[in-house]
């Protein structure tokens, strides 16, 4: 049984982290006062790099990327200049496609990723409770 229980422990984590990735995708798709109706919206992945939520809004040639982290340490801006660098080498649209940013964290934001957050307009999600823009 401990062993059994063992592995459990060792594994939740990460079930934990696909289920806040499923939450987070069905908080874009209803909380249209934040996130526009999105025409597709799902994971974007490049060779080794990969965005855990891309959103794509044709009439307004917008593209929405979001990073879901489900981990024990206030996310910093570390994850969003990350996020932002991923971004550039989407694809789809044009020159004059806008990139907006999204970001989900079990734990919260660093004081910096707040502030950034601010000037920047990223939308940031604590759980499920917006706590900007």
């Amino acid at each position: 049984m401990d062993a059994v229980m063992a592995a459990i422990k060792q594994d939740m984590p990460h079930h934990l982290s696909l289920a806040y990735e499923r939450i987070a995708q069905e908080i874009m798709r209803e909380n249209a006062e934040t996130f526009p109706p999105f025409d597709r919206l799902g994971k974007w992945w490049d060779r080794n790099e990969e965005i855990d939520i891309t959103g794509i809004n044709k009439e307004r040639n917008l593209i929405f990327c979001a990073e879901v982290k489900w981990t024990e340490k206030p996310v910093g801006t570390n994850i969003l200049g990350e996020l932002k660098a991923k971004a550039e080498r989407i694809t789809w649209g044009n020159k004059k496609t806008a990139r907006r940013f999204a970001l989900f964290s079990k734990k919260g934001f660093t004081r910096e990723m707040l502030e950034a957050a601010g000037r920047d307009e990223v939308v940031l999600f604590r759980g499920t409770e917006k706590v900007s823009t």
